[in-house]
């Protein structure tokens, strides 16, 4: 047995969910450990409250989760005996979840995005802008996962319509409000300043004081730049290789898995490592 309980963080897309089908088959014996030694699982995920509701509900997860880049944690009723947060942090009560913003709500955000367009006029659209079949059109997505995806409590994907010059001019005035921009494949994602150690660090807190009475070993897994801030926030940390470009080199001292097999494979194998190196099987 592992010497102090484990909590395991992780990426969704490219790294427990296979990058194109969506499918986790590959990772079902490392699963089924995680469940039976009821190790609590938790999605970090640049998703929303609800793509992760049913997510969650049909991998039968029942933690808590983090949402929009690290932009809140989402608790579920009765998880913790007790809540405690510090400002600036703002909680809100959705469907019965507990919802801790680390960064600005979608409306602040989109107040400032929207001031700082209006004012220079940067040639944009977001999903703000967008009904849900405009979503469609530009993510591929079905008509429910639009409407999912459109959700957003604390970011708030663009794409960008002009050159290069004039984006590293729209950066520089976001960063003048204390907002950061992450690239994703095809959108560009607003948000405040946070990135998704944010969570991992909150929520190993309320394991320690909350949950286990003890403290814990901390496992993430990811597979993409907007990951780092959680691999290098845990104590073991797994890099899964993108599906495209070169996967991601961590320089923290913390222990770092390089798996070798992409997606939901390489996760496997990565937990494998981690569960021969805490005893568990």
């Amino acid at each position: 047995m592992p010497k102090k309980p484990l909590v395991i963080f992780t990426d969704l897309d490219g790294s427990l969910l296979d990058h194109n089908t969506y499918s986790h088959e590959a990772a079902n014996d490392a699963m089924r450990i995680i469940e039976e030694r009821k190790i609590p699982l938790i999605f970090n995920t640049s998703k929303t409250l609800a793509e992760l509701l049913e997510l969650r509900f049909r991998l039968n997860n029942k933690h808590p989760f983090v949402i929009e880049n690290g932009s809140a944690v989402v608790i579920p009723p009765d998880y913790f005996e007790e809540v405690y947060t510090t400002w600036p942090q703002k909680v809100e009560s959705i469907q019965g979840y507990q919802v801790i913003h680390f960064g600005l709500t979608y409306s602040q955000l989109l107040l400032k995005i929207h001031s700082i367009r209006n004012q220079l006029k940067f040639p944009f659209v977001g999903f703000s802008d967008m009904d849900v079949a405009g979503v469609q059109q530009h993510t591929g997505l079905s008509a429910h996962d639009a409407k999912l995806a459109k959700q957003r409590l604390c970011s708030e994907p663009i794409l960008w319509q002009g050159s290069s010059v004039l984006f590293d001019q729209f950066q520089r005035c976001l960063v003048n409000e204390g907002l950061r921009v992450l690239k994703g494949g095809r959108f560009y994602h607003i948000l405040g300043p946070v990135d998704k150690r944010m969570g991992v660090y909150w929520l190993k807190d309320h394991y320690h004081e909350q949950y286990y009475k003890s403290p814990v070993t901390t496992v993430s897994l990811g597979d993409g730049n907007n990951d780092r801030g959680m691999l290098e926030a845990t104590d073991y940390a797994v890099v899964i290789p993108p599906e495209n470009g070169i996967p991601l080199e961590l320089s923290h001292f913390n222990q770092v898995i390089y798996a070798t097999k992409k997606g939901p494979a390489g996760w496997q194998q990565g937990l494998e490592q981690i569960f021969g190196k805490t005893g568990i099987s």
